[in-house]
């Protein structure tokens, strides 16, 4: 699944709204991704600055990532096994089902700075 929208306050959190106990990572000024053991979030260009494509799959072409950067792979606790996509502002913006109460995500963008697209894979 894919969107390309407008990101309130400039960040996308990552979890299982099943998750009884999520904890959002405090941000750290110096990266783009910050992780717990239930969310990861990812810092993107702000709503005012413009549109961002985010897409979210249990696989991601090799060519969706071509001349991406890959800045975060770890795993996060997901007990309804689905990963899925909010922003600061709205509920579930789109999810997948992953096989296991813990999914990896990777997560690919385009900008360390600002990102205009964000993949991320969950399986």
């Amino acid at each position: 699944m894919n969107k390309t929208m407008f990101v309130p306050n400039g960040v996308v959190f990552f979890f299982d709204d099943n998750h009884p106990d999520v904890i959002i990572p405090m941000h750290d000024d110096g990266y783009i991704v910050d992780a717990s053991n239930s969310s990861v979030s990812i810092f993107t260009k702000i709503d005012v600055d413009g549109e961002v494509f985010v897409e979210l799959a249990n696989q991601i072409s090799d060519s969706m990532k071509k001349n991406l950067q890959h800045v975060f792979e770890g795993a996060i606790d997901v007990p309804g096994r689905k990963v899925a996509m909010f922003t600061s502002v709205e509920d579930v913006i789109m999810e997948v089902d992953v096989a296991d109460t813990k999914a990896k995500l990777s997560v690919w963008v385009d900008d360390l700075n600002s990102a205009n697209i964000v993949l991320v894979e969950a399986t």
